[in-house]
């Protein structure tokens, strides 16, 4: 039997709890990838502070702003991803994650696709994200869909910000 992939809306408390389960899944690869920067990323994404924005995350990311989508493979939920407004014109893309099991089906990208599409449509003209020199995959994901490196759009912490990849993409293309 084919496994069907299909990108929607987060809905209710269950798939809630399941997209904040991949968000820790993702801060675990980030720690993994990391080794070397453990008391960086205990400050920068420490556990405390983590589940509080986890908790948060429905507010965040509420429409008409931004949105939380997640990516279902015969009826589980197995990758996720979120935007919100940045400014006028301006939306920023975080934590697309999918999980190892689901690897490969092109959830990530149907993520991001779905993700620009949405932004574009609530008029938003550039999309933007960071990450880390440590997931190219993420990197070779992001250049595909036509994201450019930019100039840093926060200030990054000193002693890292060596290790962070800042891109944008104009979501009127195309």
């Amino acid at each position: 039997m084919e496994e069907k992939l299909q990108i929607r809306q987060m809905q209710g408390e269950a798939e809630l709890a399941a997209v904040q389960d991949l968000c820790r899944a993702y801060r675990a690869l980030l720690l993994e990838r990391w080794p070397d920067f453990r008391p960086f990323w205990d400050r920068y994404y420490g556990a405390d502070d983590y589940e509080a924005l986890l908790q948060r995350l429905p507010e965040v990311h509420r429409a008409p702003e931004g949105a939380i989508l997640v990516a279902e493979i015969d009826g589980q939920i197995v990758g996720c991803g979120m935007y919100y407004g940045q400014g006028e014109g301006l939306c920023e893309i975080k934590r697309v994650y999918v999980s190892g099991a689901a690897r490969g089906h092109g959830a990530g990208r149907a993520i991001c696709v779905e993700a620009m599409r949405m932004a574009h449509r609530a008029g938003y003209r550039q999309m933007v994200l960071d990450t880390t020199t440590r997931l190219p995959e993420a990197i070779a994901l992001y250049e595909s869909l036509g994201f450019r490196r930019i100039a840093p759009f926060y200030d990054p912490p000193a002693d890292f910000a060596g290790n962070l990849l800042f891109y944008g993409a104009d979501l009127t293309e195309g």
